[in-house]
């Protein structure tokens, strides 16, 4: 236990103990660091969401799962999983360097047609890195794609969000969440700027393969 007795570890143990109502000898140990739960059970991984959870951070699971994307672009300039896995305690120096990407994972949770459309830790981490970029345009651009109100002939945000309601009613033409995210990025810096467009897509592999494509 930790400090005011907080529960890190034999959870399930005692949840089998109240079911079964038999009583069973076991050593207690208090005054354990909160951070000692990352290392505990170690042969059991603990996810990122278990360690925020036990922080008590708010929407921890889609908060981890945004982290994770967040540290991904922040290491190698693409948020797309590597091999080799962030430690728990990079995830973490990851939230403390980006305490506001929890306000856009607040935010997702509020906002249902974009979360449902895009992903929760994709709809969180794209806001915090557009916000980044220039916070009133992102936040612009995020609100009209939630809502689909005042978007003209030619706005990118329009043709993003025909192409995410056709993916999700069509099975034919279902996109992947790469090349989702990918749309999201090149819709939003043709909105920053102001830029009408004709049609919304990436090419994202073979010779054409548009090499910016998460550059701000």
């Amino acid at each position: 236990m930790a400090k005011m007795d907080a529960l890190l570890n034999g959870q399930h143990r005692l949840l089998a103990c109240i079911k079964s109502a038999a009583p069973f000898q076991t050593l207690v140990v208090r005054g354990i660091r909160r951070d000692a739960f990352e290392t505990i059970d170690t042969g059991v991984k603990r996810s990122m969401a278990d360690v925020f959870s036990t922080k008590g951070e708010a929407h921890y699971s889609n908060l981890a799962s945004a982290v994770y994307s967040l540290y991904w672009m922040e290491t190698t300039g693409a948020p797309i999983p590597r091999l080799v896995q962030p430690t728990h305690k990079q995830l973490w120096e990851v939230l403390e360097r980006n305490p506001g990407i929890r306000n856009d994972v607040s935010w997702c949770s509020r906002n249902r047609w974009t979360r449902g459309m895009l992903g929760a830790k994709y709809v969180a981490f794209s806001r915090y890195w557009f916000r980044c970029d220039d916070d009133l345009a992102a936040e612009d651009f995020f609100d009209r794609l939630e809502s689909g109100a005042n978007l003209d002939i030619g706005s990118p945000v329009l043709l993003l969000r025909d192409r995410l309601i056709q993916s999700k009613a069509d099975a034919n033409i279902k996109l992947d969440w790469k090349y989702k995210l990918a749309l999201v990025f090149k819709a939003y810096k043709s909105f920053r700027d102001g830029r009408k467009v004709k049609s919304l897509r990436v090419r994202m592999r073979g010779d054409g393969a548009e090499k910016n494509v998460w550059d701000l």
